[in-house]
């Protein structure tokens, strides 16, 4: 996702310096739906204002920006440049006269919209005398942008008339004739075009033709804005704005006005006694707002309080294709149980919480990507033949666009699987990977935030090589029996297997369970669609995890706790039995392999019992670390680990000699023993 800096230039070229504007980037959260309302209006998530006075302050800004983008936020800008040093308002006000440096419109491309297909739009687009100077393939449709040969001061009223006579020319999206309009930022993610079958979203795609901007009295003797005023002037609502809005509320409400084809109408509230039209109707998304009595709400919304039955365009709730008919999609409860039951009869588990846990991850899998950070599942047991394989292809099942277990994979295929295909990524026996790649693979598994990436050189054009950035973020099962490296480790969720006893019965797992389990996917990937708003509010509220979960912990524990939410209570009690079961092993873990922690603790039982301080030398250090620490062989190690604990050597008098030595205190070997979490020095 590069700067399109080439966008901007061409846009607003030195118009905001020379004319003291501001241009606006704004991100729109996908999920500040009707729902994600608080009682008073507001968003769940309120939308990311980036004010900039110049394009070098917008690049500074970019990376920011582009986090959002990869987390579900929509990005759009202000054509035209804002007022600067303005207060009092979130969005800053069009000066008295605006400075247009270009016209624009917006066409809609798919099903059931004027254009079919992007093909068709370019057709259309080709038919005119004069040709955009810029084209952006937004995902939904098509940005086709005319510059100007210089910036213009043009009254906003003869602005507005030249890009509502595009708009209608090139039959596109009425609302984006207005010259407060906030447009799609190319290099950016559409999320309206996300699709739930193979996981993908579209970027938005600039096209750049000619440099040469038009004159303006060429542009309004192409679309004549005269005339398409006066055709406009006193049409009814079925014929502008949205036809299927506008008809039913004017069908429903009295002294319903819609004037000039704008896109709000005024009408009398029904819900209180109303004599000047106070409410206010958008009939390009049907939602309505009374100023008086503070009644809002949408089409559905309206139908429930004036009992009106919902009109047949409404009945949709579904933003993708439907997997699952309607009326037979089960409830998160019903889902999670088929789920649980499902992976309890193929595998055996030592402990009760352990299902809980691999059932509650593999479900997030489907929605993981509105998390910041997704911890890595790693299997684990003593031996062979405790069911890890077995686990990770009852998993492949189970898990959004999961892979099949894959053994020794090359760091390319890691880096690349994300933004190639997405999904769960599926690795068995990562103990045995070949020497050489081992060291590649375990740097690309260590990240596991979403803003976690790799650089690597890549062959561009004319056999040149270029820095380019993958994203590696995406949900990892790791199965093997050997230990991992210490840093892999604290980035996983760990569930121990053991062998099953001859009285334990699971399944035998067949070929063609993947098939067979396709229904009680597609009912996962109904419930993601369903509640998937209330997980992310109820992580984005906060979480209440127990105490003595550690911070990487917490972060790997979080999302199934906001998954937990919508699921019986005794789901959360698992897992909060799980999450102090995991401390205690991590804790313990940590006591028994990390070397600051022995140290800490041979230093514990060897300082003196009486006095308050002990002077240290390094031979006597490598006499103590060599019994407790493993890997202590010699004096520069013994005064590396002191060197950890924050200790320097100073001369200090032996006898009749200076030597050197590291002088410990008993308050400092105290808080060294509380932030390691060991018991004080008596």
């Amino acid at each position: 996702m590069k700067f399109p800096r080439r966008f901007f230039r061409r846009i607003f070229r030195n118009t905001l310096q020379e004319h003291n504007l501001d241009v606006e980037v704004r991100c729109l959260s996908l999920f500040n739906s009707r729902k994600s309302r608080s009682p008073k209006g507001e968003h769940e998530y309120p939308p990311k204002q980036f004010w900039c006075r110049s394009l070098d302050e917008l690049q500074d800004c970019w990376p920011e920006i582009k986090k959002f983008s990869v987390l579900g936020w929509h990005i759009h800008f202000t054509v035209v440049g804002r007022r600067r040093k303005f207060q009092g308002k979130k969005e800053h006000p069009l000066p008295h006269k605006p400075i247009w440096t270009c016209f624009w419109a917006d066409l809609d491309v798919g099903e059931n919209k004027p254009y079919p297909t992007l093909k068709s739009a370019y057709r259309a687009i080709r038919k005119l005398r004069l040709q955009p100077n810029i084209l952006i393939e937004s995902g939904s449709g098509l940005h086709c942008y005319y510059l100007l040969a210089k910036p213009r001061a043009i009254s906003l009223k003869r602005g507005e008339a030249l890009l509502w006579a595009m708009t209608a020319k090139l039959r596109g999206d009425k609302g984006a004739a207005r010259a407060t309009r906030l447009m799609r930022v190319p290099n950016t993610y559409n999320h309206k075009t996300y699709n739930f079958e193979t996981r993908t979203k579209q970027l938005a795609r600039a096209r750049y033709y000619s440099p040469t901007g038009h004159r303006l009295k060429d542009l309004e003797a192409l679309f004549k804005p005269s005339e398409i005023h006066k055709e406009l002037k006193g049409a009814t609502p079925t014929h502008v704005g949205s036809l299927k809005y506008a008809s039913f509320f004017s069908e429903h409400l009295r002294k319903f006005v819609l004037r000039n084809a704008r896109t709000y109408a005024k009408a009398l509230c029904p819900f209180h006694d109303d004599h000047d039209p106070s409410l206010s109707v958008n009939v390009k998304t049907g939602r309505w707002k009374c100023w008086a009595c503070r009644a809002e709400g949408d089409l559905r919304e309206f139908c429930k309080r004036t009992g009106i039955p919902l009109p047949a365009f409404a009945i949709q709730r579904f933003p993708r294709l439907r997997t699952v008919p309607e009326g037979e999609e089960w409830s998160a409860k019903e889902t999670f149980e088929a789920v649980h039951a499902y992976v309890t009869r193929q595998v055996h588990f030592a402990q009760s919480w352990q299902p809980v846990v691999v059932t509650l991850w593999a479900m997030g899998t489907y929605i993981h990507r509105n998390f910041p950070c997704y911890g890595h599942l790693w299997l684990n047991s003593p031996t062979t033949h405790s069911g890890k394989t077995k686990l990770l292809e009852v998993l492949s099942t189970l898990c959004c666009k999961a892979t099949a277990p894959q053994l020794n994979p090359t760091p390319a295929v890691l880096f690349r699987f994300p933004s190639s295909r997405g999904g769960t990524l599926l690795l068995d026996e990562i103990d045995k990977l070949d020497p050489e790649k081992k060291s590649d693979v375990i740097s690309v598994l260590n990240s596991y935030k979403s803003s976690d990436s790799v650089m690597r050189n890549v062959p561009e054009k004319n056999k040149q090589y270029g820095l380019k950035e993958f994203n590696v973020y995406c949900p990892k099962v790791i199965a093997g029996i050997d230990n991992l490296p210490e840093t892999l480790q604290d980035r996983c969720i760990k569930i121990y297997l053991h062998r099953k006893r001859k009285t334990d019965e699971v399944e035998r797992f067949m070929p063609s369970m993947f098939e067979e389990m396709k229904p009680l996917r597609n009912q996962i990937d109904a419930w993601s669609d369903r509640d998937g708003m209330r997980i992310v509010t109820t992580y984005n509220q906060g979480l209440v995890l127990p105490a003595g979960a550690d911070d990487r912990l917490r972060d790997m524990m979080e999302p199934l706790f906001a998954i937990a939410s919508v699921m019986p209570k005794w789901v959360r009690k698992k897992l909060i039995e799980a999450t102090q079961t995991l401390a205690r092993d991590r804790k313990a873990n940590e006591e028994e392999s990390n070397a600051v922690v022995l140290g800490v603790q041979a230093l514990k039982e060897n300082f003196p019992k009486h006095g308050d301080s002990w002077q240290l030398r390094s031979d006597k250090a490598l006499e103590i670390f060599r019994e407790d620490v493993p890997g202590i062989e010699t004096k520069a190690q013994a005064q590396a680990l002191l060197r950890r604990f924050g200790l320097r050597s100073v001369r200090v008098r032996f006898g009749r000699h200076v030597l050197r030595a590291y002088v410990l205190s008993r308050k400092a070997l105290d808080r060294l023993v509380e932030r390691y979490g060991l018991q004080k020095v008596a």
